[in-house]
């Protein structure tokens, strides 16, 4: 198996620099070997490292959305570890080299996972595949030494060059990286090693990333993580106990909808604004994003209008309010809208998931007295829910 990840990467190494100009594979592997020793001397002068980071996403060059993140690096070979906090969604993750943690915190809820196993064997990147903390490593994956490198996926990111910069008095190496599908620039402080922002360009998506880093610090943060994960936390006494290891609660979380979320402003793409609570009988809550892989259901809908223009669950008496719950830029969702043909039913409503008692889930059917009667990640047929229709009615 390594040889033939070996043999890839030797093909990739060839295609890069076959379309790089005046550049040979020495120059890639000599920019790229830079900047993994300057992240692992960081990386080999501290035991504990702090720091926080914001994620801007712009599409078309107007801002889509902006998240921030605390993140804890406790470097010690295998056995490292890294505490992930996604400051909006208040998902608490801690995760090693065999298993990760994670806390879940809703308006009335906690929701707690314990020991969850994944095939990590020599890597953390694995956890990018399940969607948890991708972005964070594709841009810095060498701060995480001494992890084995060789089963990195960012390693097919090969820099080109490396440019010194002097920015507000301080001298910075510029290392860059460049395709047909992106662009990537990080920014590493040449005194202290450390990679205070980067800029990403998607170019086939008119889309653009701009991380920043700061608030580092390096002292032990053992009691603080300690503290998170003891679920005897004060902080939490006002959060109702769910636990995954008994998946019968989980599962049977109160059915209620909540008078946040029958309230929460939902702006059509006309800009009129309407809510739950104002939605006579049935209603399938569809949340999706404005990116590729979200809009399987988008597609759907188009697929499946009869010769009146009536979806399948529109024939059923089910008024379907696709959501976009991160973004409130309407032309960027009426771009998705209109490659689908579903401007009738595409809505926005920014920070939504916030209102939601339990977990998220990208499809919940609203009754008409305002309870949830069916909720899942993805609907493979209608069958179900049509079945609970005939059960409820």
């Amino acid at each position: 198996m390594k040889r033939i990840i070996s043999l890839l990467f030797a093909v990739l190494f060839l295609i890069m620099a076959a379309n790089a100009q005046n550049k040979s594979i020495s120059d890639f592997i000599h920019y790229h070997k830079q900047f993994k020793k300057q992240a692992e001397s960081f990386a080999d002068k501290h035991e504990w490292v702090t720091f926080k980071y914001k994620n801007l996403h712009y599409y078309d060059d107007k801002l889509s959305w902006e998240n921030e993140y605390e993140v804890i690096i406790k470097y010690d070979g295998k056995n490292s570890l890294v505490f992930y906090n996604i400051k909006d969604l208040e998902w608490l993750y801690l995760l090693d080299r065999n298993c990760y943690q994670n806390i879940e915190k809703h308006e009335g809820s906690l929701i707690k996972y314990e020991n969850t196993i994944f095939d990590l064997s020599q890597h953390y990147e694995a956890l990018g595949k399940h969607g948890f903390i991708s972005r964070y490593f594709i841009h810095i994956p060498y701060y995480l030494y001494p992890i084995d490198f060789a089963h990195s996926l960012s390693i097919t990111r090969l820099f080109s060059d490396v440019e010194e910069m002097e920015i507000k008095g301080e001298l910075y190496k510029v290392y860059k990286y460049d395709d047909h599908k992106e662009s990537l620039r990080l920014y590493v402080n040449a005194a202290t090693n450390i990679m205070d922002s980067a800029y990403q360009e998607e170019h086939g998506y008119l889309s653009k990333d701009y991380y920043t880093f700061y608030d580092f610090s390096y002292e032990n943060r053992q009691d603080y993580i300690d503290s998170i994960f003891n679920y005897d936390n004060k902080e939490y006494e006002k959060y109702s106990r769910y636990d995954v290891a008994n998946p019968e609660p989980y599962h049977s979380l109160d059915t209620i909808v909540t008078d946040k979320l029958l309230d929460f402003p939902i702006v059509d793409l006309k800009n009129d604004t309407t809510t739950l609570r104002e939605q006579d009988g049935w209603v399938l809550l569809n949340f999706w994003r404005c990116e590729d892989s979200y809009v399987d259901q988008l597609e759907r809908y188009a697929q499946e209008k009869d010769s009146l223009g009536y979806r399948i669950l529109e024939n059923e008496g089910v008024k379907i309010l696709a959501i976009e719950p991160r973004s409130n830029n309407m032309e960027y969702i009426k771009r998705y809208a209109g490659k689908y043909d579903c401007e009738d039913i595409i809505y926005s409503a920014k920070g939504i998931y916030n209102a939601i008692d339990a977990t998220y889930y990208n499809y919940y059917l609203i009754s008409p007295d305002k309870k949830v009667v069916y909720k899942n990640w993805k609907i493979e047929d209608y069958g179900e829910i049509i079945e609970k229709l005939k059960i409820e009615r």
